[in-house]
């Protein structure tokens, strides 16, 4: 296809542009439709809008592309696997002009015009219009397909390497990966810039930005690094997301548009980071349900999956309970709800209520067992050996199959999960709770809320000189993960013990520095 004349080389082209609407209006009399044909000469026997494109030649160089009409898929290859001890290198191409070389009937082009002062009549896909990167894809999905039926052997009848090369693009970014080795860089490049050219023609090419063969590379957005065999984010595109995420949380409303650039940095957040996204689909109801101009204001779940939350530590569960007055029934079952939460990774809906409101799961008193050695329950706690706690269901547990996790002896109380459940077990059993009711109330009919169970958290982080602000009773389930995974426990048991249905787990998972400095 013969690429579009290029405006700043072309007297001619600037003369066409300044002659072309007296042309429609007042010499020929046509309609917008017939002098937008002219340009590009089109007529009935013959109607491309570019006369480079050759459909009896496309069609035999793109003869079983899947997407001579449409799109076809590049198929993903394990190199690392296939070539052990190979390095891997990788190389980014670009498409000059991009959307410029695709142009469009007159039919079509009638009806991308505007007027500024003079008129404007965009002859090719307009950039701004949804429908241009879908078809101008399918010239980019077509060199793609064109490299992967190219091999050095192919390319160098004398090169005995008839592995074929591999080709990824994204709209008109096209990254080749390859194995270095003999001249194979230097032919898939070759391959590459010779697709382009029988695609889109010669002027195709953007030679300065043809990055260099290299271990590391950023292209569409994203750091890859082939030594590694990693995906990150740029250092620039965290500092731009965690800016952004500070700004929502600063703003009692939030613009649309600043939500969308919002959801953009995300996404890479997302890619890198498979547990994020289930947060960042929640952020993503509000922007959808939004009308253009609206302010959004984002709730508290929402405002809290963007707020990093610091883990509960034992020592601030150590200050709950110096603070408290054991003689007072709601402290009491502050303490005993604290402690439960961290050892067993609670949720917040599994033991407390939210605005006066509670879920049917939330622990009752006959989902707490303590046990001793022999498996009898037991209300001594120099008696106890462990204790069992049943989930009759959660937000995760789409069936309501009933969960059992148990815990022993914990060092000395306060700070272990035996003693913790006797305390709430004995405080049920004095104010007459009965065993369908929650466990975590300070009186019949009242249970402990998310709301007061965050103030006493903050107070105690605040006692040990940690920010208040980034505490939420959900620090409970984030301390209890940080804690096993400091204690050395494998993932699969992270998981399992805070019944988590994915990796989302890791989320919660906090690195101290002084366990940094212990990795070297």
């Amino acid at each position: 296809m013969a690429a579009p004349p290029n405006p700043t080389n072309s007297v001619s082209f600037q003369a066409m542009c300044t002659s072309f609407p007296i042309l429609w209006t007042r010499s020929l009399k046509l309609s917008l439709q017939d002098a937008v044909a002219l340009w590009p000469n089109e007529s009935e026997s013959d109607p491309r809008p570019n006369k480079g494109l050759d459909p009896v030649w496309l069609d035999i160089l793109l003869h079983g592309y899947q997407h001579r009409l449409n799109v076809v898929k590049a198929a993903k290859r394990d190199l690392a696997t296939r070539f052990p001890g190979k390095q891997i290198k990788i190389l980014k191409g670009d498409v000059k002009w991009a959307f410029r070389n695709v142009p469009v009937a007159a039919s079509l082009a009638a009806h991308i015009a505007g007027s500024c002062s003079p008129n404007v009549v965009d002859l090719s896909l307009p950039f701004g219009w949804i429908g241009s990167p879908a078809h101008y894809g399918e010239f980019g999905e077509a060199i793609s397909f064109m490299v992967l039926r190219e091999s050095p052997h192919l390319l160098d009848l004398a090169d005995p390497d008839t592995e074929i090369f591999f080709s990824y693009v994204w709209l008109h970014d096209h990254v080749l990966l390859e194995i270095d080795e003999a001249n194979r860089l230097m032919l898939a490049e070759a391959a590459l810039k010779l697709s382009m050219m029988a695609t889109l023609s010669p002027n195709a090419i953007n030679d300065k930005k043809f990055s260099s063969w290299a271990t590391e590379l950023c292209a569409f957005g994203l750091v890859w690094n082939t030594d590694r065999k990693t995906v990150s984010m740029p250092a620039s595109k965290i500092t731009k997301a965690l800016a952004r995420i500070t700004e929502a949380l600063n703003a009692k409303f939030i613009q649309k548009k600043q939500l969308e650039k919002l959801l953009g940095s995300l996404r890479h957040v997302g890619l890198c980071y498979r547990a994020t996204c289930a947060f960042i689909q929640r952020l993503h109801c509000p922007w959808r349900a939004a009308s253009k101009l609206a302010k959004i204001n984002l709730f508290s779940p929402v405002r809290d999956d963007l707020a990093q939350r610091s883990p509960v530590s034992p020592d601030m569960l150590e200050k709950i309970f110096a603070a408290a007055d054991m003689s007072c029934a709601q402290h009491r079952v502050f303490c005993g709800a604290a402690v439960l939460g961290f050892f067993f990774c609670f949720r917040g809906s599994e033991y407390l209520s939210a605005s006066s409101k509670r879920h049917w799961y939330s622990l009752h008193v006959s989902d707490v067992s303590v046990t001793d050695i022999s498996g009898n329950s037991i209300a001594r706690y120099s008696q106890a050996k462990a204790v069992s706690i049943t989930w009759r269901g959660s937000k995760t547990d789409q069936n309501e199959r009933t969960t059992t996790r148990t815990l022993e002896k914990r060092g000395r109380p306060p700070i272990c999960p035996v003693f913790a459940a006797l305390l709430l077990l004995r405080y049920s059993t004095v104010i007459n709770l009965r065993a369908d009711e929650p466990i975590c109330s300070s009186s019949p009919g009242w249970v402990l809320s998310a709301e007061s169970m965050t103030k006493v958290l903050r107070s105690a982080a605040k006692k040990c000189n940690g920010n208040p602000d980034n505490i939420s009773e959900n620090s409970l389930r984030v301390g209890g993960a940080t804690a096993l995974h400091a204690a050395g426990f494998d993932a699969d048991t992270i998981r399992m013990h805070g019944r988590w249905s994915s990796d989302a787990y890791q989320i919660y998972i906090r690195h101290r520095d002084s366990a940094s400095l212990q990795l070297a």
